[in-house]
């Protein structure tokens, strides 16, 4: 599977889909550059994302979505500096991520929590 990413990559296929995206009869949606973006980031493809990001960004300005999967392409990459810029811009812009949830069962029953959540009673055990 790596060779097949990196040849898919090397190739610029990625760089084809992002010319016919722009040059499409209709105005492409967020839909359509969200699905570019997450594959960028499944062939870790920088330079596209980029400009499907700030596409996106326009788009819809005030969604968490394109601002985390951007900051996770940086932050595979090792450009921890893209990271700070991604994060410094959804502050700046207002624009708040929801906490992942995650679900565990405990005694037969099953309890949703949030990164360091210690509401439940048993959080300790959790």
């Amino acid at each position: 599977m790596c060779s097949l990413q990196s040849n898919f990559r090397r190739e610029g296929k990625l760089k084809e889909v992002f010319k016919f995206i722009q040059n499409m009869p209709v105005e492409p949606d967020a839909g359509v550059w969200g699905a570019l973006l997450g594959a960028c980031r499944s062939h870790h493809e920088v330079k596209v994302a980029e400009n499907v990001a700030n596409r996106l960004f326009i788009l819809e300005p005030h969604s968490a979505v394109s601002y985390v999967v951007m900051a996770y392409i940086y932050a595979a990459a090792g450009r921890w500096e893209g990271v700070a810029k991604i994060w410094t811009m959804m502050k700046c812009r207002g624009v708040r991520k929801s906490p992942g949830r995650g679900l565990v069962q405990v005694n037969g029953q099953f309890c949703s929590f949030t990164a360091e959540d210690r509401s439940h009673s048993e959080a300790l055990r959790i």
